[in-house]
C-alpha cells in the first residue's frame, strides 16, 4: 500500500474545502477560514438571545425611583422586559423601570427562549 505524499493529499484537501456554501449562499473560491470569519460577524450568524446578560444585575432603588437597564448581547434584537413583581417594579418602556413600593422584584429581559434578570430592592 502506497502513502499520498503528506504535502499533496493536504493541498487537495485544501483545494476540496475552498469552496463552500453557507445558508445557501455559494461562495466560489472563498477560503472556507474567510467564510467562517464573515460568518462570525455578520447576519448569518445571529443566534436569538444567546447569552442574556441584564446589566446592572443588581440594584437598591427608593419609592418612585426609576432605573434603567440594559442587554450586554448584541445579537438581542426583539428584547420583552418583564416583572417579577409588578406591585413593586413596573416595566415603563425599552427597559427602564419604575419602583412602586418596598419590596424585592426582577427586572427581567427575553429575548427568544433566552432569560436574564437583575434584583431589585425598593426600600421606602
Amino acid at each position: 500500500m502506497e502513502l499520498a505524499e503528506p504535502a499533496a493529499s493536504y493541498s487537495r484537501c485544501y483545494s476540496m474545502r475552498r469552496t463552500a456554501s453557507l445558508s445557501g449562499i455559494a461562495t466560489g473560491a472563498m477560503p472556507l477560514e474567510t467564510l467562517l470569519e464573515l460568518a462570525a460577524t455578520s447576519a448569518f450568524h445571529r443566534p436569538s438571545g444567546a447569552g442574556l446578560k441584564v446589566e446592572p444585575s443588581k440594584v437598591a432603588l427608593a419609592v418612585g425611583a426609576a432605573q434603567s437597564f440594559k442587554v450586554a448581547n448584541e445579537f438581542a434584537t426583539k428584547v420583552k422586559w418583564t416583572t417579577s413583581n409588578a406591585a413593586v417594579l413596573r416595566p415603563l418602556r425599552d427597559g427602564t423601570f419604575l419602583a412602586t413600593a418596598a419590596g424585592s422584584a426582577r427586572a427581567c429581559a427575553v429575548d427568544g427562549n433566552q432569560r436574564s434578570c437583575a434584583v431589585v430592592n425598593v426600600v421606602p
